[in-house]
Formats: structure tokens, C-alpha cells, sequence
């Protein structure tokens, strides 16, 4: 496959130096045609020469680009106003002149390959866009295993985890994969449901009770030959917990006020991220219904147990927003970092709010990481006014230390092992898994 890259040079010296080349296809262009609306396809690489000369038509040609493509520029002094304009536009690869043509063409083999990595992330395939478990983690490729094994049976399924983790978002997954996909998907929060829960759930009868001005079907009407989603299913009171177990164990309900028997065909799928096994021993919870609902157990991973996700969670909620408003997001890598490094109580619903507000916010420009700092601090603000659980506070406080502390390490040792290690007093096995688990070193330092 050949690479398009387009040039814009009045030196003739491009067109000899990259045509050799049998893997791309270059086209040199004036510098004045910088100024011209132009089509270009997908995936071409922009080199700009002599930019430094050439601000304002630089800078407009970028925002006609609309980080849609990978951009080198070529001068032979770029001031401070310029370099940040340009990359504040997504430019990331600036050469000074005069430079060795080995330089430039390694440049943009890397830009080439950058160019074509991040397309694969922005433009998700046909069977990203039919999953909707996302990430490239161990943890989420078992749990899409589970959700491939598990959902072409009517096995009652119990997800836990922490609220905002996704417990939904794997339950549609489980209903996409099922035979039943073709039928209703119903979602329903039990801790809204309050004391109408029986009615809500089986339906009711016309005059069953005040104000029931007319029969209803309930939510397991509803979902007939589909899958009903119990979210929150601890909230659910004893009465009704056994009106439920009685369902999962024939198909047979009744709606309230009525005296005959119905059958429904519905799988059910229940999630919560309370421990529902202390509050059987609590007596809060029937023990029956608890292994009858827990056919099979998956547990989702808060978001800081596999913080290598959020790339790939980041990419998929931006392109998604940029879809909706016609518009293209693109974070900086120190942005991405920062991302990586925050602890995320809310899990990915914190991270997806997150970006929504910041890509608010952002207009022509790459997503910094002045931009996340702002919002994440505002919201540590905010936090302190509600007192969390001592684990999940005691948590936060040893990793924002550990971040500080380890940063603070790589810094003074400027990478060197055995400086960090001096410090440290640590093995370096330890230190290894620690700055992997911190997410602030993907390899080895050298020594």
C-alpha cells in the first residue's frame, strides 16, 4: 500500500529526495497553495516547509485540517508563538533546517505510522462499533470471553461491581451475543422503584390499588422472549424477593390485584455493587433467590485496575462526541498521561463525563493537559465536601502519594535504575511493577 504525502515547498530538492521512495506516493506543491481548499484522502501526511516564514498560512492551513492528519514542519527558527499555535492545531513533528535527509525521512516514517495507528483508534471497526465492552485489557478480554461464552444461554447472570464501572453496558453485551437479541433489551434501576416495585416489576391489574387507574404490563411484560436488566437488585424488599424467585423458578407470575397465572419467556440479568452475600447474613437478602440469581458471576474491574484502557475508552467516547457534533477531538500525550494517572472513584462513567465537559470546552485545538487538570481538580474540590468509606479514601490518599512520591524518584534519577533504586531501597522487580501499576513507565529505565 502506498502512502499519500503532499509537500508544500518551493524547493525542488523534495520532489528528487522523497520520489525514490517506492512506498509513497508524494505531490510537491508551491507553499502558495497552502491557502487553497484542496480534498485530500484519508491518512495523507502534510509536510510544510520554510513554516516559520509562513505563520499565518501555516496556522489557517491547520485549522482547515481539523486534526484529521499528520503534520510536519520544516524551518529554520520557529518562535515560542508559533510552536504553540501549531501544536495546539495537533502538530507533533517539527524539523530545523538545515537537517540531514535521513532526519526528515524517519520523520515521516514515524508520522506515517502514527498517522495510521490513530485512524484504527478514531475510526472504530465494524466489530468495535457491534461491541459494546471496549478495551484491550486482560481483564476486559476476558470479560468480552464471558460475554461470548455465556450469552448464547439463558443462565441468569449476577455482574457486580462498582457503580459506574459499566455493569450495564456488559449486560447489553450479553443480550447482543443471546438469541434473543432480536427482542427488547429493559433496563431497570430497582432503587427507583420503591414500594410500587411489585407493580412495576409483574404489572397490575385496573383498580388494584389507589390510582391505578388502568391494567399495566410491568416490566417482565414488557420484556417478553428478551432480557430484563435488575440493576441495583439488593434494593429489592423480601415480598417481592420471593414473587421474583418464584418467577425464575417456573416462568409463572401475576400481576398485583389479579388471581390467575401468566407465563413469560424473559431472561433475567441482575447487577449490583452491593455485597448481596453479607446481606443474606444480614437477613436483607433470601439465600434462594441470591444462587438463583447467580447462575454465573461476573465481577467488573473498577477503572484503576486497568488504567491501560483509557486510551482506548478516550478515543471511542471522543470520536463518538465528535460524530454527534461534527466535530474532531484529539488529546495531547501529556494529556493522555494525566488521564492514566487519576485514580477514577467514578470508574468510566467519571471519565466519560469528564471528557464530555472538556471537549466542551475545547474548540480548534487539542485537549491539554491543563484541560484535564482543571476539571480533576474541581472535582477533588467537590469530593471534599462528602465524606467517603475509609478503604476507598485511604486508597486515594496512598495513591496520589505514590504518584507524587515515583514522579519525584524518576525525576531526581532522571531515569537511571540504580539512582531510583538508591533511593528507593526497593528490588527492582518491585519497582518495576509499581511504576507499571502507577501507569508512569511502560519500560525499563536504563542503568
Amino acid at each position: 500500500m502506498q502512502h499519500a504525502i503532499v509537500v508544500f515547498s518551493d524547493d525542488e530538492h523534495f520532489a528528487r529526495m522523497l520520489g525514490g521512495h517506492a512506498a509513497w506516493h508524494c505531490r510537491v506543491l508551491p507553499t502558495s497553495a497552502l491557502g487553497k481548499p484542496m480534498q485530500y484522502a484519508a491518512g495523507t501526511l502534510f509536510i510544510v516547509d520554510d513554516a516559520d516564514f509562513l505563520p499565518d498560512q501555516s496556522i489557517a492551513f491547520l485549522e482547515q485540517l481539523k486534526f484529521q492528519h499528520e503534520v510536519i514542519m520544516l524551518g529554520t527558527e520557529f518562535s515560542d508563538f508559533f510552536l504553540e499555535a501549531a501544536l495546539r492545531r495537533g502538530v507533533r513533528y517539527f524539523i530545523a533546517k538545515p537537517s540531514p535527509d535521513g532526519q526528515l525521512v524517519c520523520t515521516i516514517r514515524v508520522a506515517l505510522k502514527e498517522g495510521v495507528l490513530r485512524n484504527e483508534h478514531a475510526a472504530p471497526t465494524e466489530q468495535d462499533e457491534l461491541s459494546h465492552i471496549k478495551g484491550l485489557s486482560r481483564s476486559v478480554m476476558q470479560l468480552r470471553n464471558q460475554a461470548s461464552v455465556l450469552g448464547a444461554s439463558d443462565i441468569p447472570v449476577l455482574i457486580t461491581g462498582e457503580s459506574g464501572t459499566g455493569k450495564e453496558v456488559t449486560a447489553r453485551e450479553f443480550h447482543r451475543l443471546s438469541r434473543r437479541s432480536q427482542s427488547s433489551f429493559v433496563p431497570v434501576n430497582c432503587a427507583t422503584l420503591g414500594s410500587l416495585a411489585e407493580s412495576e416489576l409483574f404489572g397490575h391489574t385496573r383498580g388494584a390499588f389507589t390510582h391505578a387507574v388502568r391494567s399495566t404490563q410491568g416490566y417482565i411484560g414488557a420484556a417478553q422472549g428478551g432480557t430484563l436488566l435488575l440493576d441495583e437488585v439488593g434494593e429489592l424488599g423480601l415480598p417481592v424477593q420471593t414473587k421474583l424467585l418464584r418467577f425464575l423458578d417456573s416462568g409463572e407470575y401475576s400481576r398485583v390485584g389479579e388471581s390467575g397465572v401468566r407465563q413469560a419467556d424473559v431472561r433475567i440479568i441482575a447487577a449490583t455493587n452491593q455485597d448481596l452475600w453479607a446481606m443474606n447474613r444480614e437477613g436483607t437478602f433470601r439465600k434462594d433467590l441470591l444462587f438463583r440469581l447467580a447462575g454465573a458471576v461476573i465481577r467488573i474491574p473498577p477503572l484503576r485496575e486497568h488504567l491501560e484502557d483509557v486510551p482506548v475508552l478516550s478515543e471511542f467516547f471522543l470520536y463518538n462526541m465528535g460524530r454527534v457534533k461534527k466535530q474532531t477531538y484529539q488529546l495531547t500525550p501529556s494529556a493522555m498521561t494525566w488521564l492514566q494517572r487519576y485514580y477514577w472513584p467514578g470508574n468510566v462513567r467519571q471519565l466519560r463525563q469528564l471528557l464530555f465537559l472538556v471537549a466542551e470546552k475545547t474548540v480548534n485545538r487539542c485537549i491539554e493537559a491543563g484541560d484535564i487538570i482543571q476539571e480533576l481538580h474541581a472535582w477533588e474540590v467537590a469530593s471534599h465536601n462528602n465524606i467517603s468509606t475509609y478503604r476507598d479514601a485511604k486508597l486515594a490518599t496512598l495513591r496520589n502519594f505514590e504518584l507524587q512520591y515515583f514522579s519525584s524518584v524518576l525525576s531526581i534519577s532522571r531515569g537511571s535504575l540504580k539512582k531510583s533504586l538508591a533511593i528507593t531501597g526497593m528490588h527492582k522487580k518491585n519497582y518495576y511493577a509499581k511504576l507499571q501499576e502507577l501507569g508512569l513507565c511502560k519500560k525499563r529505565a536504563a542503568n
